[in-house]
């Protein structure tokens, strides 16, 4: 890595050490790190689903119960299974296809998954959990499948038009639909005949149904409605200037989002009276964004922003802040033979930075790691006898069994004479971003009987319930170091905006930008950094390094070489539909692109020297990554393309005169259009991630290797000397050993520059502020 001059950070640290056959959970309390799409309230439980593909479950008190990876894609819309651990998912990629998973929450197990043709109007489970249901823009709108198995029941076979809302029977016989034109009708799903049917007011968006199903609490644009749904008839409404989103609680309680003047309004009414009787307005929530909502354990759960979860107390009348991604967000890593350097997003009013973390940390963290599991004994049903001969089990030498091991899981203890502590705390400025929490002045209004003030954000994460033991003498395991303290420096961005980071030779990075005006800057030793002129940019879509050689493509289609050294353009091409490009052995480039009415094939290969180009037969119908390894003159290949049994995911290699020759490695079903894909060009090893179908995925030398899971799936992979890496979807780095495959640990740098290291095993090495993140779950 580039020499730079480092701050050393002494951090005390404190360890959760399990016992040999604890195999118990460690979370970390953190909230999502990409928009929150859905929020549900059940049990006592809040539950979240975000963009980033995860499913976090909260205790009420804001303390995490379980986070689970259960997307790929963008999360549409969900639904939770109310007599069971179950939830089901809409998610679609980037083109718009969508998929239907099913997930036990509890186990993280994929129940099933299927293709949707269509984003579906609501999703819905039955009371008793048994089935799944929703509805599509069809005159056969109600979909039915078995929510165990996800096969198809025929329940309703009698064409009924579009239905955009259902509430089901607690005993699972009746079904009573919602249609856009305003029909309401009551099915028998036993006989799959209709009892009868109604009209009510059309065009209705948000529908929320009352537990007893008698009422449905409904809005268009600007109108509240309260619909007896015995005669389709308003006991009640009131007029809104813009309706964001609704919920009825299971105790008959109704919340309101909507537009204000000054930012989202919060309503609240009780439907105990089969009325709208208004409880509250806060007018003024001091928030400028709010998405969605979900009313229960007395107040309101509110989304805004990115992964920000706010709770709104009914009876104190106060706002406070419930859950926030608390990791440090990362745009990118990268990695070379000294260490990490990681891109940190900027803040609200900040630019982001640079951070470099050294690879002895790491080193020593990998071989705790195998110390750890060394240490765990293989399961045993019964005692083995000595062999005959052995002496007395009173003569016999006691193996040595770390301390650590031998105490009760989810508790503390304060190891320094384990840590080498150097050089002066870390003092520079802070490089996370920072969001800012609502100001008690502001969101919190006198009540009418005055309580004890309320803070503006109360701690997301709850002191642990028993006090660490007192600090006891530890035995060093012989041969092995726990890890120091990191040592990381911040430098400042060279550009606004998010960053981007890839390898440039031995001891240089390219930064750029995929921002609007995205700009190219080479840092090389000392941290110095260098501009590269190449003139404005759209926001860079992919850059492709390979022997000094610089080529870019950028939102627009152009494509561009450009001589890093002066930032002269000297070879520009443009084209719509480019998505990926890479240089070829031979000197030229390979774009690839989707297939439309215009192209016939999704590969096109670029001369620059003579400006020809030329289409590629290719079978697929989308190309999503390209990578050249020059050892074997060989591209690689990720795509799409049809089969009799669907979509499949297809890795290619293209080799000879013009890659004419081209051959199918492996094919996954299933359609992954920008998944993690990085070739490790010092031994041709290719890795690759693609949700649902194990971890992550190694080629070398032909054969196709998985890799263990990590919590969170990866969003992008690189290596770093013996590991592979993964910036994963939560903004953590997870970290394995090449040869042996398994997960050795996962990294997880704080807003407050505090650090965890979170292993397999169920054991976690932390600084002092990095351990109040950290919640062991016991078996």
């Amino acid at each position: 890595m580039v020499k730079r001059f480092f701050l050393f950070i002494p951090f005390l640290a404190f360890w959760t050490a399990a016992s040999p056959l604890f195999s118990g959970e460690i979370l970390i309390n953190s909230g999502h790190h990409a928009q929150v799409n859905h929020l549900d309230y059940l049990q006592g439980d809040l539950f979240s689903l975000s963009r980033d593909g995860t499913l976090k479950v909260w205790e009420a008190s804001g303390r995490l119960r379980a986070s689970r990876p259960i997307a790929g894609g963008d999360i549409r819309m969900a639904a939770l299974s109310p007599a069971r651990n179950e939830a089901a998912v809409i998610s679609a990629d980037s083109t718009g296809a969508c998929r239907l998973s099913a997930y036990n929450w509890q186990t993280g197990e994929e129940l099933f998954s299927l293709p949707l043709p269509e984003q579906p109007l609501f999703l819905r489970y039955s009371p008793r959990g048994s089935f799944l249901v929703w509805g599509i823009t069809g005159w056969n709108s109600l979909q039915f499948v078995d929510a165990e198995t996800g096969r198809t029941l025929n329940f309703l076979e009698e064409g009924f038009g579009i239905v955009s809302g259902a509430f089901i029977s607690s005993t699972e016989k009746t079904i009573l639909t919602y249609g856009p034109s305003g029909s309401l009708q009551y099915w028998d799903l036993e006989l799959g005949t209709l009892k009868t049917r109604f009209s009510t007011f059309p065009g209705l968006a948000l529908l929320g149904w009352t537990a007893s199903g008698r009422y449905l609490a409904a809005a268009d644009r600007d109108t509240l409605y309260l619909i007896d749904l015995l005669t389709g008839q308003a006991v009640d409404r009131r007029s809104f200037s813009g309706i964001l989103d609704l919920s009825v609680d299971s105790q008959g309680g109704l919340a309101v989002l909507s537009r204000g003047n000054f930012g989202p309004v919060l309503t609240n009414f009780d439907l105990s009276g089969n009325s709208l009787r208004l409880l509250r307005e806060e007018p003024e929530l001091g928030l400028e964004r709010l998405d969605r909502l979900c009313g229960g354990g007395g107040g309101v759960f509110l989304t805004g922003g990115d992964g920000l979860i706010y709770r709104y107390d009914l009876n104190r009348r106060a706002l406070s802040l419930f859950a926030r991604p608390e990791l440090a967000s990362l745009s990118d890593v990268s990695a070379d033979r000294e260490g990490l350097l990681l891109a940190v997003n900027p803040g609200a009013g900040r630019t982001g930075s640079l951070l470099t973390l050294d690879a002895a940390f790491f080193e020593a963290a990998a071989r705790y790691g195998a110390f750890l599991r060394a240490q765990r004994p293989a399961p045993v049903s019964e005692p083995v006898p000595p062999p005959p001969g052995s002496p007395p089990e009173s003569d016999r030498e006691t193996p040595w069994v770390s301390p650590l091991l031998a105490r009760p899981p989810g508790t503390f203890y304060d190891i320094p004479s384990l840590l080498r502590r150097s050089g002066r705390p870390f003092s520079g400025r802070p490089f996370s971003a920072e969001t800012p929490e609502p100001p008690a002045a502001e969101t919190s209004l006198p009540p009418a009987e005055a309580p004890a003030p309320e803070p503006s954000a109360p701690p997301l994460v709850p002191e642990p319930s028993v006090a660490p033991p007192p600090a006891e003498p530890v035995v060093r395991p012989p041969g092995v170091d726990l890890p120091g303290a990191p040592s990381l420096t911040a430098i400042p961005a060279p550009f606004p905006g998010s960053l981007r980071i890839s390898r440039y030779g031995e001891d240089r990075f390219l930064l750029w930008s995929a921002e609007a005006g995205g700009e190219l800057v080479l840092m090389g030793p000392g941290s110095r950094m260098r501009r590269i002129p190449a003139g404005p940019s759209a926001g860079y879509l992919d850059i492709s390094i390979e022997g000094g050689r610089l080529a870019t493509l950028d939102r627009s289609g152009l494509c561009r070489v450009i001589d890093p050294e002066t930032g002269e353009v000297v070879f520009q091409f443009t084209s719509s539909g480019l998505q990926h490009i890479s240089w070829t052995a031979e000197g030229s480039l390979l774009a690839g692109r989707t297939r439309s009415a215009s192209f016939s094939t999704p590969l096109l290969h670029i001369n620059i020297r003579t400006g020809e180009t030329v289409n590629l037969e290719d079978s697929n119908l989308w190309v999503s990554r390209l990578a050249l390894d020059s050892r074997s003159q060989t591209i690689y290949s990720l795509g799409i393309q049809e089969s009799p049994e669907g979509l499949q995911t297809v890795l290619k290699t293209h080799r000879g005169r013009g890659l004419s020759r081209t051959d199918v490695l492996y094919s996954f079903p299933g359609e992954f259009l920008s998944p993690p894909f990085y070739l490790q060009k010092e031994d041709s090893r290719l890795f690759f991630y693609l949700s649902g179908t194990g971890g992550i995925k190694m080629l070398q030398f032909g054969d196709l290797e998985d890799f263990e899971s990590a919590a969170s799936p990866p969003r992008s992979l690189m290596t770093l000397g013996s590991f592979v890496l993964s910036l994963n979807e939560d903004a953590s780095v997870s970290f394995w050993r090449i040869g042996e495959r398994d997960l050795l640990f996962t990294f997880c740098l704080f807003r407050d520059e505090s650090w965890a290291l979170i292993y397999p095993e169920g054991n976690y090495l932390a600084s002092p502020g990095g351990e109040k993140y950290i919640r062991v779950i016991e078996p």
